[in-house]
């Protein structure tokens, strides 16, 4: 199953929302050292997943 070229731009349309959303959420409640925390643990999860 893939997304027609009509899906990826839609799809990229609600990532760039949903990513907008959340940045305030991250940035004004997290530190550097929270985000980097943080990032670990999802290249933890994404190579479990891929793995």
């Amino acid at each position: 199953m893939s997304l027609t070229p009509e899906g990826h731009q839609l799809f990229e349309e609600a990532d760039a929302t949903r990513r907008a959303c959340l940045a305030p959420v991250f940035t004004d409640l997290l530190d550097q050292e929270d985000l980097e925390a943080l990032s670990a643990v999802w290249r933890k999860l994404k190579a479990n997943k891929d793995g």
